[in-house]
């Protein structure tokens, strides 16, 4: 039983370096395809919530979710949003202090929607910050694994749907990730078919 959970450790590990490099390559070609439609928020930060809750209760890390109000929709594509949320709330949890807290926030700016993720942790060096959305980067002062493509595949989904993120920190406090997209249920040209 061992080998054969360290063997399938091994491929899902493989299975996702093969993802993010195929990922990588269209974004830098300008050649990731997006299906864009109006995508409600609450019951996707719910799956994902429920797809990490194992990890987070391993960690004792308490998950927190708020929105200013009910219904608030997203003009993007599901599946790739989803990648984003997933590696932005997966890595939060990762990198939060056993028995922390992690707050998903979403807020309204303009026509947009502001996504924040919160952790409670040791932070990121100011030194570093303005690094970690580059490719295969990782910090030097951490022993957790990664390829050091997440950030920065998930920087190039949300710039591929017109929008923005970046990240604060408080060493030995905090760290907040944050990206805003287009809100959805708004009267658009049908010519948004990147």
């Amino acid at each position: 039983r061992h080998l054969l959970s360290t063997v399938q450790s091994s491929v899902k590990r493989m299975d996702r370096l093969t993802s993010n490099l195929l990922d990588m390559s269209q974004l830098e070609s300008g050649k990731m395809s997006l299906i864009k439609t109006d995508v409600e928020i609450g019951p996707l930060i719910d799956e994902l919530v429920v797809l990490l809750s194992a990890y987070a209760e391993e960690r004792s890390i308490k998950i927190e979710f708020e929105a200013p109000e009910e219904g608030l929709s997203i003009y993007c594509d599901r599946d790739r949003v989803f990648q984003v949320i997933h590696n932005l709330l997966g890595n939060a949890i990762k990198f939060s202090d056993f028995g922390g807290t992690v707050g998903i926030r979403l807020k309204r700016a303009n026509e947009r929607l502001r996504f924040q993720f919160r952790n409670t942790g040791t932070g990121i060096l100011p030194d570093e910050l303005p690094l970690i959305f580059n490719r295969f980067w990782r910090s030097k002062k951490t022993a957790l694994a990664g390829s050091g493509l997440g950030l920065y595949i998930s920087y190039g989904i949300i710039e591929a749907h017109g929008g923005r993120m970046w990240a604060e920190s408080k060493v030995g406090e905090s760290t907040t990730f944050y990206f805003e997209l287009p809100a959805g249920n708004l009267p658009r040209l049908n010519t948004d078919h990147k």
